[in-house]
């Protein structure tokens, strides 16, 4: 049966001389594969270019029950909607391969999950139009995710509950036994993160080390709380990007 759907690039990589593999999350059917023939070719109707990170798509493809766990030939793509910061502004365009390459390694399912897909959807055209707050977006982002896969953070933020503790995923009291905690001035940043709209982040850009901490622990979290979750490659990018 033929559908379209609106899909969100994640990654790619070379499978021949001319085509591709391009993962991609999929408003009707979840995660995808898709086998992009030619796409390497000068003239190829759908080229490589289409699936860099965090474009957005209409893809039209054959989808029956038993596709799951199988490449895909495309139909027909299209870009839906036409973004245009993102592939300009180099330090948004940093942020879409760090964030894509977050959504590819946390997020499996090939199911739909509408609330999902709009949250990423729509968080890239957030992205694409931010005039500011983008050296913190990521860390937004990222906790934002984190309760879209089901383990966010308690926001149990108060004049008492100070310190972020990675283990539990809540503000304790008190300084933890362990070291995977932030202090009290990194764990107010922090909940206020997880509180405001992105269009809010400009009110809240802590210093360098601030961030990079906050970054550091983010990453932390999803490795203690998502199964499976490694270390990111595009993460040394990311930070030497962000060094001002």
């Amino acid at each position: 049966m033929t559908t379209k759907t609106r899909a969100i690039a994640l990654h790619y990589l070379k499978y021949s001389e001319s085509s591709i593999i391009a993962h991609v999350y999929t408003e009707q059917f979840g995660r995808l594969s898709l086998m992009v023939k030619g796409a390497l070719k000068p003239r190829s109707k759908f080229k490589a270019i289409l699936f860099e990170p965090f474009t957005l798509l209409e893809i039209e493809l054959n989808h029956t029950p038993n596709s799951k766990h199988t490449l895909l030939i495309p139909k027909e793509i299209r870009l839906f909607p036409v973004l245009h910061s993102l592939r300009q502004d180099v330090r948004k365009t940093t942020l879409t391969l760090f964030l894509s390459e977050l959504v590819y390694k946390s997020v499996r399912e090939e199911q739909s999950d509408l609330a999902l897909f709009s949250f990423l959807f729509h968080s890239i055209q957030i992205l694409d139009i931010l005039p500011n707050g983008t050296s913190v977006f990521h860390i937004w982002f990222g906790f934002q995710l984190a309760g879209y896969l089901g383990f966010a953070p308690t926001q149990n933020f108060s004049a008492v509950n100070k310190y972020f503790n990675v283990q539990s995923g809540g503000f304790d009291a008190f300084v933890p036994i362990h070291t995977e905690y932030l202090n009290e001035k990194e764990s107010e940043f922090l909940a206020h993160y997880l509180q405001i709209s992105p269009d809010r982040l400009q009110e809240y850009i802590p210093s360098f080390n601030i961030r990079n901490r906050l970054l550091d622990i983010l990453l932390l979290y999803f490795q203690r709380h998502h199964e499976g979750m490694n270390s990111l490659k595009s993460l040394a990018i990311l930070k030497e990007l962000f060094h001002s």
